[in-house]
């Protein structure tokens, strides 16, 4: 699962990362990519977290922590998921849409990403945090129907 909002590491990232931290683990093993862009401070942060093993026996006991991702790996990391957690900017969606990966939307910029956010779920490619549910459960429930849904496109 990659975890990303933006270039800069902004927005809800950070939370993201506290909140599957306290969250007991997976089910079935889930691995989180965290990209941290242009954003050392939050970079360096979270590779603390992981380096003292404080995330052991929490929904991130498989997680690595990037900073900047060039074109190509990015297109590689987006290749070897199954989900991708963030905010539908334009080239996001462009990419998700071609790859068919979906996105689960944490944060959204109102007027100039909501457009690509209804572009996504028409094509069934995203979904929406629901705030009042747990999100570990919320992943693990998407990634299930992400494998149905290509089981059954196979």
């Amino acid at each position: 699962v990659i975890v990303e909002m933006g270039a800069n590491g902004a927005g809800k990232l950070e939370t993201i990362f506290q909140i599957l931290e306290a969250s007991p683990s997976h089910k079935v093993p889930i691995k989180y990519y965290f990209v941290c862009g242009r954003n050392q401070v939050l970079r360096k942060r979270l590779e603390q977290v992981v380096a003292n093993n404080e995330a052991h026996g929490s929904a991130l006991e498989r997680c690595e922590i990037l900073g900047w991702v060039d074109a190509r790996d990015k297109n590689e990391l987006m290749n070897i998921c199954s989900l991708m957690i963030g905010k539908p900017g334009g080239a996001t969606q462009a990419e998700l849409t071609c790859l068919k990966l979906p996105l689960f939307i944490m944060d959204i910029h109102e007027h100039c990403e909501e457009g690509n956010k209804e572009k996504l779920l028409k094509s069934n490619l995203a979904y929406e945090y629901d705030l009042a549910r747990p999100l570990a459960a919320q992943i693990e429930e998407i990634l299930e129907d992400a494998a149905l849904t290509q089981v059954t496109q196979e």
